[in-house]
């Protein structure tokens, strides 16, 4: 149950934290790592003071994208889900309608927004893809993946936080020919489709990398790791990556030539080193 007690707590610091263009699931580079300064080097006894809080987010497992002018996140109210936007004192700016989210087990919405530029992305749970007007909430286009394309929906819904690099959004409605999706960020329409390994989704969100003069995406399905040229869809290397559901919530991470991808239910992590030209990879351990 999600009370996002967006508790701006999370630090008198947060308001201090320096906006960026875009927002996004774990931070510029997708690895939990938030290049800031001014942040507190110890906390007093009583802890950080609690400067203002939010309770009517409904449910949810969504995180919160932070700019310089807003705080974005997403909740279920019915069955409905919601894009919130919040000024940096608490204040609600307004609340948008994107569609049905998850009401059977788990229940609420699943992704966090994703902001670029002037406009915010988020995909249900039943794989609706939504772009709104960050300003005012109002919905730019949407696409549904299950039925536009050839997606498949799995146990507990469609959770992915989007990704994007230049014109493109990336998405994994896990399809056996639309595996893997680009769309042109401003329209919505397909820029390529791949097939991928032809494995549904897996819980999971794709990381971006740079490697040579390739930008490579990676995102893991239901038994795989694969490696996608980001220009045209085209699949350059697979690393097989099963667990006993076919599950894999995680965003995987690179450093240096190495991808490191941790599955839970017993499967554990596997560290890959990438070729120099990014079109293979071999396993380290």
């Amino acid at each position: 149950m999600k009370t996002l007690f967006l508790q701006v707590l999370l630090l008198s610091v947060i308001l201090n934290l320096s906006g960026q263009p875009s927002a996004q699931w774990r931070g510029e580079n997708r690895d939990g790592i938030y290049n800031e300064t001014g942040l507190l080097k110890s906390w007093p006894a009583e802890g950080p003071k609690l400067l203002w809080h939010f309770d009517n987010l409904g449910d949810g497992h969504a995180s919160a994208a932070v700019t310089e002018n807003a705080i974005y996140t997403s909740g279920m109210i019915g069955d409905k889900g919601f894009v919130y936007a919040l000024d940096l004192t608490g204040k609600l700016l307004w609340k948008t309608e994107y569609g049905t989210e998850w009401n059977e087990n788990w229940n609420g919405t699943r992704s966090t927004p994703l902001v670029d530029e002037n406009n915010i992305y988020i995909i249900s749970s039943f794989g609706k893809l939504v772009c709104l007007n960050s300003t005012d909430g109002k919905i730019s286009w949407t696409v549904d993946v299950l039925n536009d394309y050839d997606g498949r929906n799995i146990q507990w819904g469609i959770t992915e936080n989007l990704l994007i690099d230049g014109d493109k959004l990336f998405c994994t409605p896990g399809g056996v020919d639309a595996n893997v999706l680009a769309l042109d960020k401003y329209t919505g329409k397909l820029i390529w489709k791949s097939k991928g390994n032809g494995e549904k989704s897996a819980y999971g969100s794709p990381t971006l990398i740079q490697i040579g003069n390739k930008k490579l995406l990676v995102a893991q399905t239901a038994s795989s790791i694969l490696g996608i040229d980001s220009d045209n869809g085209k699949l350059l290397w697979k690393h097989d990556q099963p667990n006993q559901w076919s599950v894999h919530p995680n965003t995987p991470v690179y450093n240096n030539g190495f991808l490191y991808c941790l599955s839970g239910y017993g499967k554990g992590g596997v560290m890959l080193k990438l070729s120099n030209d990014g079109t293979s990879v071999t396993e380290v351990w």
